[in-house]
Order: structure tokens, then sequence, then C-alpha cells
């Protein structure tokens, strides 16, 4: 198969389209959250650079004077009860110290019948109503490595409760090798048990590709962390756990994983 390279005015656009569709959908969720407030590889890699994508426009212009107005207040409205939510969740604080923190996972699975592993160290920032979240992927068979760079740029904690947290949120799947962004959306879903000692999770992320109307990748993460040890303001944690990725809607990984996640307040 011929190689194919991006260039850089396909770049650019690919930067707008992320953009764009990243905002609108935090807008979205947004409202959403105010409601409740208050031998593979190699074979992915070439479907990868089958598939450039981000090239089309997901927004036109047009609209009236009065439309414009209308937005403006929706927009003041929409970032004032969003900000009170904000607060009042943050009053919590000297109790939930865990509104204000970090989390630090570092995971990896193994997939057997395909000889295939896998690396994803993460790390999530938490500050009462919002998130982000920065992870490197890394899976890898007899044939080749895939790395990606996947960012959730904003989640919300629609709920954020001691023993429940549920958030949603937006970002983008960057392959590191093919130089291409995919647009990603996540849902998290989080319990607490014995006094947040033993914390079931399970994740869900896709992430499209415009132009084929494919999906690049979609992935199913359930684990339990089980609380270990507490030195001063670091919480450890044993992770145990399942991971499955599909790339391309065509190669399916299936991976035992484990690893430390650590809670830092």
């Amino acid at each position: 198969m011929t190689y194919e390279y991006s260039n850089p005015s396909k770049v650019k656009n690919t930067n707008l389209i992320i953009f764009k569709k990243i905002s609108a959908s935090l807008l979205i969720i947004g409202i959403i959250t105010l409601n409740e407030v208050s031998g593979q590889v190699s074979e992915i890699k070439e479907l990868s650079k089958a598939t450039k994508s981000l090239s089309s426009e997901v927004f036109s212009g047009g609209g009236s004077d009065f439309g414009f107005f209308f937005a403006d207040v929706a927009v003041d409205l929409f970032l004032y009860s969003f900000i009170d939510g904000h607060r009042k969740m943050m009053q919590r604080r000297s109790e939930e110290l865990w509104l204000l923190s970090l989390d630090v996972d570092l995971h990896g699975g193994y997939y057997g019948n395909e000889n295939a592993s896998v690396l994803s160290p993460s790390i999530r920032g938490n500050w009462g109503l919002f998130s982000t979240q920065f992870r490197y992927n890394k899976f890898q068979d007899f044939t080749a490595s895939f790395p990606t760079f996947d960012w959730q740029i904003l989640q919300f904690n629609i709920v954020a409760q001691p023993r429940v947290n549920f958030r949603i949120g937006s970002g983008f799947m960057h392959e590191i090798d093919n130089n291409e962004s995919y647009y990603e959306q996540f849902m998290g879903l989080e319990l607490y048990f014995n006094e947040r000692k033993i914390n079931p999770v399970v994740e869900l992320r896709w992430a499209e590709d415009f132009e084929t109307q494919r999906t690049a990748r979609f992935e199913v993460n359930t684990r339990i962390n089980w609380f270990l040890a507490r030195y001063g303001r670091v919480n450890v944690n044993l992770m145990t756990g399942f991971l499955y990725q599909k790339y391309y809607e065509q190669e399916n990984f299936y991976f035992a994983q484990a690893g430390f996640t650590f809670n830092i307040y």
C-alpha cells in the first residue's frame, strides 16, 4: 500500500474542524450539566493512512441581528448558571477533598490471542464541575506499534457525589505516527464503596472520522481500583480490569489490564 503524508493546509483545516466540533459539543454538554447541578497493528496503521479525515466543514454562516442578540443572552445566562453551579460544588471541598485533585494512572494490559500489549498512562485534573485528562495510549504486537495521544480537553462532572461520579467530555485522539487527529467523545461512571476504598469504573470513548463516517476507535474500559495505602495527600490504589478497543470498525483487541492509580489531594 502507498503511504500518504499530511500537508500543512490539510492539518490547518483539520485543527479548525476539531476546534469547532469540540466547542459545539462542550456547549451542549454544559447545558446538560447545568440541569444536573441544579498482527493487527500493522493493518490498523494501513487503515489509518487510507482514511485521511477531518476535511468537511461542520458549521455554516448566516443569521439575523435578532439571532445574534438571542445567542448573546443565552450565553450570558448559561455562563452565570454554570459558574454558580461550580461555586456551590466547591463549597463542599473542605469535606470532599477529591473535588480538587489529580488522578495519575499507570496502567498496562496484555491480549494473549494476538500476543499484543498496551500501555496507557494518564493524568486527570479535577476542579469541581470540571476535569481535563491527558493520556498516552500505545499498543503493539509482533508486527508494529501504534501510539496515540488523547486529550479530553474538558470534561463535566455532571454528578459528583461521595458515592458516585458521572462525567462526560470532549476532546481529540491524535495518531502520532500518521499525524492524524480525530474528534473524540467520552463518558465515564465511577462508584465508590467502603469509604471510597473500592472504586469500580466504566468508561467509553469513541473517536470519529468525519469524512468517511467511520469510527477510528471505539473503547470500553472497565476496571476496579483497590485502595492500598495513604501517604500524606496521596492515595495508592491497585487497579485490575478489562480493556476493549476496536479500530476502524475492523480490528478488535481484548486486554486484561493491571496497574496502579494515585489520587493526589
